[in-house]
């Protein structure tokens, strides 16, 4: 019973994906987010607002370069906070879980490389997208 009650718990917890604001591709992802977080679950906030100073103020958040993922197991980064986001989607995409087979480093080396290169490779943009009203509220700053 109580496995039960703390699953269930654990299913309504509310999670916070932090991104770089003005990065396309990490803009891509809160969109990708949106569409396929059917519970509403994920509340979204950049690296450079108010939230994320607040919220995780042991990360030096104005040098990040990484996509950051609190939930209630704390804080996640790099290729652990992509990881954690789509088991945390549900459905197939808890499959991204077969990824941890990999060491860390390796993980880390490939998410940090492309990180490196997501504004030469995608560009950066300083509008935001056009969100439902629905999905404005899932937004925090």
């Amino acid at each position: 019973f109580l496995t039960g009650l703390f699953l269930c718990y654990d299913t309504l917890m509310e999670k916070i994906l932090f991104f770089d604001g003005i990065c396309v591709m990490c803009n891509g992802l809160v969109s990708f987010v949106l569409r396929h977080d059917k519970n509403h679950r994920f509340k979204f906030a950049t690296l450079q607002g108010k939230a994320a100073r607040e919220k995780i103020p042991q990360l030096s958040t104005g040098s990040l370069k990484t996509v950051v993922l609190l939930d209630e197991h704390g804080v996640h980064t790099e290729s652990d906070a992509i990881i954690n986001l789509l088991i945390d989607l549900g459905g197939l995409f808890r499959f991204a879980i077969i990824l941890r087979i990999f060491p860390k480093f390796i993980r880390d080396f490939v998410y940090r490389f492309i990180a490196k290169n997501r504004y030469r490779w995608f560009g950066t943009t300083e509008h935001c997208a056009l969100l439902t009203q629905e999905q404005r509220a899932q937004i925090i700053d």
